[in-house]
């Protein structure tokens, strides 16, 4: 029709209805809000065995919005394909108690809109949900769907997977691909927008393909998500920065036996983006060939601004995961993550810095120059080429030496029998390392100043500030004129 009906194309649920709908076809629906269905101040809406396509909403809800329900429950198989909304171009959901999936539902838009979006629903429980983007066409004449990536078997085993792909020398070709596409980028000359080329910058980028917000719980389950595109979080993104009296003992975020795969973001987290979580477990879970194209964390990002925050990894793999800045398989700001490096691996994940894990700034180094560093902006591969074990194979140019966690001060320098005046001529190399004693690289432009300290007033410092290469300065020819006989303190200060 040419004038959509204000709320729900076919269905216009008021307070108190109860809707059950099976082996149903919703097709070409109109409205405003809900193309298909609407809902508010209901009991409960159970949908089985039913397809919907090319529903379409002006303002929200491509197929479904639902608002103030007690339960939306959805199993058996179910089709969302080709609806459209500026706003959850397939379902949008306020305020629900549960929200429960079970069997498989597959959902694919090549829309901007999230496919799925859950505001303040206090319980979600899904089984079987697979997110993609169409590459083609995506349905035959009898509305059969082709191309869609397969579902997750109940006996899902991550490692298992992971050794029937890293068999394909095609991930390792595709993955060095596309770092050398980001090579490039990090030259002597200071890159803006994390090194972004301007091609990249000009690109649109879709909204996530499932966001939720201000969940109380959420168990997601052998679902996967293939070939999206976001800002953050393509596959999947979760936040609680608004959550109304966040009761923390109650709040769980869990992901297991899941796949994230060919995501593509442009800051953060490709596969999934976690903020302001108190608790988020991922467990048997397998992220390949995603991509950050103007940041970090190609598998995942976390971040936690309003602490406390908990993440805990475990018996998972990141392959071939590729980062134009750092954190190609996990970044973290803030809180850092429980990692179980025992059943979590890692292999042919690139990045300019923290090509499996990076976090955040947490030392600066007096680097001994009989520790040789790396000069070129290739990434640090740590891997096993042989075998899925979790030795590590440490390249130069990426590790200097572990530090403990409680270890935040610099490693003292005693520079003795110095002449007021006359230049250094030590190898003073100094590089900023996070916890896992990665020295952090950047792009070129990053800077560190070697300082008198403040109780040192007559202390001067000339040709004192350098710029990092590669995350390395080096303050050889630092100039210091000083009070004779008297000791002194010079720190570092640093931009990184």
């Amino acid at each position: 029709p040419e004038n959509p009906n204000f709320q729900g194309g076919y269905i216009n649920a008021g307070s108190g209805a109860s809707l059950d709908i099976r082996s149903s076809t919703f097709r070409d629906g109109y409205a405003l809000r809900g193309g298909a269905i609407y809902a508010i101040s209901g009991k409960s809406l159970h949908i089985e065995n039913s397809r919907f396509e090319h529903n379409r909403s002006l303002l929200e809800g491509g197929v479904i919005e639902l608002q103030s329900l007690n339960r939306f429950d959805m199993r058996g198989m179910n089709y969302f394909i080709n609806n459209e909304s500026p706003k959850g171009s397939s379902i949008l959901l306020y305020s629900l108690q549960h929200f429960t999936v079970l069997g498989t539902s597959y959902f694919s838009s090549s829309l901007q809109a999230s496919m799925l979006e859950c505001n303040e629903v206090e319980t979600i429980e899904a089984t079987g949900l697979v997110f993609s983007r169409p590459s083609g066409s995506i349905e035959t004449e009898n509305s059969v769907p082709l191309s869609l990536p397969p579902t997750i078997p109940n006996n899902f085993e991550s490692r298992q997977y992971a050794e029937s792909l890293v068999r394909d020398e095609y991930l390792r070709e595709k993955s060095l691909d596309l770092w050398n596409k980001y090579r490039r980028q990090f030259s002597v000359v200071e890159q803006s927008e994390g090194g972004l080329p301007s091609s990249e910058r000009a690109n649109s980028y879709l909204t996530s393909a499932w966001t939720i917000h201000n969940s109380q719980s959420i168990t997601i389950t052998h679902s996967r998500f293939s070939g999206l595109s976001a800002h953050d979080g393509a596959g999947l993104y979760i936040d609680s920065l608004t959550a109304k009296n966040r009761d923390l003992s109650k709040h769980q975020v869990t992901i297991r036996s899941s796949i994230f795969e060919y995501c593509k973001a442009k800051s953060r987290g490709a596969g999934l983006f976690s903020q302001n979580n108190p608790s988020l477990a991922l467990s048997n879970n397998v992220f390949v060939m995603n991509e950050v194209t103007g940041g970090s964390g190609a598998g995942v990002a976390i971040s936690c601004p309003n602490p406390p925050c908990t993440s805990v990894i475990e018996n998972s793999i990141f392959l071939g995961n590729v980062a134009s800045h750092s954190g190609a398989a996990i970044k973290w700001d803030d809180i850092t993550p429980q990692i179980d490096h025992a059943t979590v691996s890692f292999r042919n994940n690139l990045a300019f810095y923290g090509s499996n894990v990076s976090g955040v700034p947490h030392t600066i180094l007096h680097l001994p120059s009989s520790i040789r560093y790396s000069n070129s902006v290739d990434p640090c591969i740590i891997s096993d080429d042989d075998h899925w074990n979790n030795s590590t194979q440490w390249s130069f140019g990426c590790h200097a030496e572990r530090t403990d966690d409680d270890n935040d001060t610099i490693s003292p320098v005693l520079l003795d029998e110095f002449r007021s005046g006359a230049e250094v001529d030590h190898d003073l190399n100094f590089g900023v390392i996070d916890r896992y004693g990665q020295v952090i690289r950047t792009n070129e432009g990053q800077e560190m100043q070697l300082v008198a300290d403040s109780r040192f007033p007559k202390v001067v410092m000339q040709n004192n500030r350098r710029v990092t290469h590669y995350g390395v300065c080096n303050f050889k020819g630092v100039r210091i004129t000083a009070p004779p006989n008297q000791s002194f303190v010079a720190d570092v200060a640093t931009s990184i």
